[in-house]
């Protein structure tokens, strides 16, 4: 009886290791940018930006991410797109997306991390939320599902998670950010902490 419970432990942790990229204190994650990977594949401007946005892959081991660089031009919020690697991902385990980002500019920038489902735009299937840095420094900006700004918003379906945009506001003059990571983590059905 034991060692059936042992091999089905081993099964079930073999298998969830395909979903689940690491283990924290605060539970379960999911890796969702792989900077080894198909990356650059998967990704794309966004909000009209195709000719102000660039991302490379930082090859600096003492800071690495996905560095996006933004010129000034007609969009009025710049950003890129990341796609999963199938149709849509299942984060319906977990409770929200984070993105660890560091301001590389020289001034102030508000960075916004938006989840979204597929489906009709007129019906904004999406959530966000936006931290602002000052040039240099890093912040985790985690987007709960279901929730904008620390109130309820779309009804996000975290089983269908199509797209997740990295984004700025208009821009006067050029500055840049990197994405350090991109994860899922949290319990599922998570309610942000109470504000002010």
């Amino acid at each position: 009886m034991n060692s059936s419970r042992l091999v089905l432990g081993a099964v079930l942790l073999l298998l969830g290791s395909q979903f689940v990229s690491a283990v924290r204190a605060d539970g379960p994650t999911q890796q969702l940018l792989d900077l080894r990977g198909d990356v650059q594949k998967r990704l794309a401007p966004h909000f009209g930006a195709e000719d102000q946005v660039s991302a490379t892959v930082s090859k600096d081991p003492a800071a690495p991410g996905l560095v996006l660089s933004i010129r000034p031009g007609k969009s009025d919020y710049p950003g890129m797109t990341l796609t999963p690697q199938g149709k849509a991902w299942d984060l319906s385990a977990f409770g929200h997306v984070e993105a660890r980002v560091v301001n590389t500019s020289l001034k102030p920038l508000t960075i916004y991390l938006r989840v979204e489902n597929g489906g009709d735009w007129h019906k904004e299937p999406k959530n966000h939320e936006a931290v602002t840095l000052p040039p240099g420094a890093a912040a985790t900006v985690k987007t709960i599902f279901g929730y904008a700004y620390g109130v309820r918003d779309f009804p996000l379906d975290p089983a269908a998670v199509t797209k997740i945009v990295v984004f700025v506001e208009r821009l006067s003059e050029p500055q840049s950010f990197r994405i350090e990571s991109v994860w899922a983590g949290g319990p599922a059905g998570e309610k942000p902490a109470p504000r002010g």
